[in-house]
């Protein structure tokens, strides 16, 4: 529960699937949510069957956080997902996957 002094941390979520079509809306929508937080974190959970947008978005909102001095973080990624990541030269350590 949120502490009544602070507001709550907006959170970037992707949706259920991802297609090519949609991976610049979804960058764009995740920066605006980022951009208001003071933590690059992205939740996964809903995330289901992974495939290659949905590593280009990861790797856009990874870069952007990178140029803000942040890192990002994955919440709730699930091993397909993971799997793909490292599959693709983008490392996740034990420490940005919050399972």
């Amino acid at each position: 529960m949120p502490r009544p002094d602070r507001p709550p941390t907006p959170s970037a979520r992707l949706p259920r699937s991802i297609d090519r079509a949609d991976v610049a809306a979804i960058v764009e929508r995740c920066r605006e949510i980022l951009a208001e937080s003071p933590t690059a974190d992205v939740d996964c959970e809903d995330l289901v069957d992974p495939k290659l947008p949905a590593v280009a978005v990861l790797a856009e909102l990874s870069l952007a956080a990178r140029r803000s001095r942040r890192q990002l973080r994955l919440e709730h990624a699930g091993p397909d997902l993971l799997d793909l990541l490292a599959f693709c030269g983008l490392a996740v350590s034990d420490a940005d996957d919050a399972n």
